[in-house]
């Protein structure tokens, strides 16, 4: 089974592997349980295709890469619920283990941390390991080469985000995907701001972080993921404001703003995130990303670092 795309390309070495910069409107036509996609920049005429791998050749591809490298692939996740979902995507990739408890309903949620939490109820969470949702979390894979962390981040003025961004550059990272806006509009509608006077403060606040990205090693991919297209009419059914006010043109509108302020630096812009979900409209609060595009995502990322590793991890 394979997706196949029109989409600008890079050479590593002597291969021209799928780089995360779709930007045309897709195409898809549903073929057995994922879709066939085409996109087709504006800007380019090249096609490539983006192969669905299974978890072994998932892991095998690590594999191979650790016994190359010498050293696990790195992978940071930084944004709200949504990037969580990705993270978790990316680890039942890798492993066949389904921990997200937005789509994957065996999982229980684990709810926010309590803000004055009972001590025996406290311990209990601390005994069973239970990281409140709003919290960071890490997961090492030794055994296939793998270590992908994802990081609470609802702010661009907090200072996380250049912590985030520092500890990338000591650390080796080898992906560091960041995502914001949404949580920037839901402080616009609640504070009853002009939606120009956000989007411009919104730009501000990213532009501060420019150096830092700058600064990043060529070793580490910056991956800024654009806000996942919403379903109006389903968030007004299952929230309440200011989530219940949210629309789709503010979502494109940061969307843009992103995608031009982080123009100049070398970050990948991954176009393709909000386009996908925006075609498969699988969601199913009308805000999450639902399971087909989280699938598609951790494809795209591990095609990705797969592609360099040659075609000897599927056989």
């Amino acid at each position: 089974m394979h997706w196949t795309f029109c989409a600008s390309l890079i050479i590593i070495g002597s291969t021209c592997t799928l780089v995360l910069l779709f930007t045309g409107l897709p195409q898809f036509e549903e073929n057995d349980r994922f879709s066939v996609g085409i996109f087709q920049p504006p800007s380019t005429s090249c096609q490539a295709e983006l192969a669905y791998l299974t978890t072994e050749q998932t892991r095998r591809c690590l594999q191979l890469r650790l016994n190359r490298t010498g050293r696990p692939l790195k992978i940071v996740i930084a944004g709200d619920s949504r990037m969580r979902q990705l993270y978790f995507s990316l680890l039942y990739q890798a492993t066949g283990l389904d921990e997200d408890w937005t789509t994957n309903h065996s999982v229980p949620d684990p709810g926010p941390a309590p803000t004055n939490p009972n001590r025996g109820l406290a311990a209990q969470r601390e005994n069973q390991k239970i990281i409140p949702k709003h919290n960071d979390r890490s997961k090492i894979l030794p055994e296939i080469g793998l270590e992908a962390k994802f990081h609470w981040l609802v702010a661009l003025t907090d200072g996380k985000l250049r912590s985030i961004v520092k500890d990338a550059t000591s650390s080796s990272t080898d992906l560091l995907l960041v995502s914001h806006g949404l949580w920037s509009i839901w402080t616009c509608i609640k504070q009853k701001k002009s939606d120009s006077d956000c989007l411009k403060q919104y730009q501000k606040d990213l532009k501060g972080h420019i150096p830092a990205i700058t600064a990043l090693p060529t070793s580490t991919s910056f991956i800024w993921v654009p806000q996942n297209a919403i379903l109006e009419p389903l968030i007004r059914r299952k929230f309440t404001d200011p989530i219940g006010k949210l629309k789709d043109r503010n979502i494109v509108a940061y969307n843009n703003a992103a995608k031009n302020v982080l123009s100049t630096t070398r970050s990948i812009f991954w176009g393709s995130h909000y386009e996908a979900s925006r075609v498969f409209r699988d969601t199913y609060d009308g805000l999450h990303l639902g399971r087909r595009t989280k699938e598609f995502d951790a494809q795209v990322l591990f095609d990705y670092v797969c592609a360099k590793q040659g075609d000897s991890f599927r056989n």
